[in-house]
């Protein structure tokens, strides 16, 4: 993000080094798959977003329910226009947007997300937000879970400010490493020899709230309000049945799960919402 070339190791996983910024403290993943190996992990093939595909699963069930959030998020700030949702998946939250008068477009980069999503008669664009007409504007840019998956997020925020409209907002969701849990966490996954939190190669960067204040800064937003949420335990823990057959598991919880409850109240929840305003 910031040009510097010092780092340090915090956490390796499956290969992967996760790395410290020295100069701006931005953690990502030092050795990141190439752009091959990112179009095969983000397939149904690999079995990413397939559970989306079904309208029935627990999975769709989830992020209807953040879609509903989001959208209450968003409009307590502005009302109803043209809104993108860039790393829209299988579209629930554009479909919540448009039963509540949104106009709606997406961009998906895994094609088979991106034609489930078309299925529901939305326009979605298969690729990155580079993949959208420079010439087009919208009142919102949404990017619900998607910036600590792109492998340049500082160009990717850069490319929003251009398709926002004068007042547009850009909403930002992403897991927050200095959360309460992910920073207490880490300091026993050595030991434990698990850390729950950054999911490489998927995650790519792990932002905090300040070094995702220092990323919109840096493409052009001045005006930045975050809120601090937690991650639903289902994703942090395991299911039910998980938790039941797995005595481990259910003791990690025990102890952690305290953290994630309380990290919000203290701003400093391992979720964050940021809206920042043209």
């Amino acid at each position: 993000m910031c040009g510097a070339d010092s780092t340090d190791l915090v956490w390796s996983e499956g290969g992967y080094d996760l790395v410290r910024c020295n100069a701006c403290s931005l953690m990502f993943v030092g050795n990141p798959p190439d752009a091959e190996e990112l179009s095969r992990i983000y397939s149904f093939e690999s079995g990413y977003h397939r559970q989306l595909a079904d309208d029935s699963d627990r999975a769709s069930d989830l992020a209807r329910e953040n879609a509903r959030h989001h959208l209450d998020l968003i409009e307590q700030v502005q009302g109803p226009g043209h809104i993108l949702d860039v790393g829209c998946a299988s579209g629930s939250f554009m479909r919540e947007a448009k039963d509540r008068g949104w106009i709606v477009s997406g961009v998906e980069l895994n094609g088979d997300t991106a034609d489930v999503a078309r299925q529901h008669g939305l326009s979605v664009t298969t690729g990155t937000i580079s993949a959208i007409h420079a010439d087009e504007r919208f009142d919102a840019v949404t990017m619900w879970d998607l910036l600590e998956h792109v492998p340049n997020p500082l160009d990717v925020l850069r490319e929003a400010r251009k398709l926002l409209s004068p007042g547009g907002c850009l909403w930002v969701a992403t897991p927050n490493v200095d959360g309460l849990f992910p920073s207490m966490s880490l300091r026993v996954a050595d030991w434990v020899g698990v850390w729950p939190h950054p999911e490489p190669p998927h995650h790519l960067c792990q932002f905090s709230e300040k070094t995702l204040r220092q990323a919109l800064a840096r493409a052009g937003f001045t005006r930045v309000d975050v809120t601090h949420e937690r991650i639903p335990f289902g994703f942090t823990f395991g299911s039910g049945k998980q938790l039941l057959t797995e005595p481990k598991r259910l003791a990690y919880t025990a102890v952690f799960a305290p953290l994630v409850i309380l990290g919000p109240a203290v701003s400093r929840g391992d979720s964050i919402v940021a809206c920042s305003q043209v």
